[in-house]
């Protein structure tokens, strides 16, 4: 997939480089526009490490985005992407927010077919009912410990709870600002990192980068569907995200899913 996506920023961005950290580097020894570093891992669980990239990435230049490698460019760009410093991010809410969405939509999944479909008497049903209700009870649980957690980490590191904003993961900017705050923030998003990972966190990137730029002060800028059109960009999860909101995907997005779909990732 990294590969995929290094033919696409070859064909449609030309002149912009690909930093990838990997413990394989010699995948990509033809590929012109790729910059690997070697990768030891880091942290516990292998996600945290994610930003590794986008530090190295900073080392050689003054902004960058970061991108899943399972991503795809299916257009040219057209101008140059130009962001304020600090994190400028795709999608990007209160931390708050973010953790009751979790809940609503774990509370707002329907009844699974083969539970739907028995009669309503049935002891089967009532049964398959009853796991399905304490499976949800147990995981409303984990958000609950999780929000009590990020509550407990805002008060040892002194940052406002409300004001923490949650930054997804899976496609951002950052850019250099003058007093240098984004060295303080890849400091702080590892300590924070190892924090979550303690308390029993397997994902979380984006609390991670929440909690780590409002220690910084690194700024955090929403762009939003701004920041998509300038960048003709496709993963399967933001073609769902946009179908939810009643968005009309692209024709170049139908078609690279229909593509990951036969391939089978």
């Amino acid at each position: 997939m990294a590969k995929k996506l290094a033919e696409d920023l070859d064909a449609y961005a030309r002149g912009i480089d690909f930093v990838i950290v990997t413990d394989r580097q010699e995948d990509f020894q033809t590929y012109a526009n790729v910059k690997t570093y070697p990768y030891k891992q880091k942290s516990r669980v292998i996600v945290f490490d994610k930003l590794i990239a986008l530090e190295k990435a900073l080392e050689l230049f003054d902004s960058a985005i970061f991108i899943d490698a399972d991503s795809r460019i299916y257009d040219t760009l057209r101008q140059p992407l130009e962001f304020q410093p600090g994190l400028t991010a795709l999608s990007c809410c209160g931390l708050k927010s973010e953790m009751l969405r979790r809940r609503k939509n774990k509370m707002a999944r329907p009844l699974p077919a083969k539970i739907a479909s028995l009669p309503f008497f049935s002891p089967i049903k009532i049964w398959r009912f009853l796991k399905l209700k304490y499976r949800l009870n147990d995981e409303l649980n984990k958000i609950k410990k999780k929000a009590k957690v990020l509550q407990r980490l805002s008060n040892e590191i002194d940052v406002n709870y409300q004001k923490v904003k949650y930054v997804h993961e899976i496609l951002f900017a950052l850019t250099k600002a003058e007093n240098k705050t984004e060295k303080s923030f890849f400091r702080f998003y590892y300590q924070i990192s190892e924090y979550l990972q303690d308390h029993g966190f397997l994902s979380g990137q984006g609390y991670s980068m929440g909690f780590a730029a409002a220690k910084s002060g690194l700024p955090v800028t929403y762009r939003g569907n701004t920041f998509y059109p300038e960048f003709p960009y496709f993963k399967d999860r933001i073609l769902s995200a946009k179908k939810a909101k009643g968005q009309k995907p692209d024709d170049n997005e139908l078609k690279l899913l229909r593509f990951r779909k036969a391939v089978g990732n």
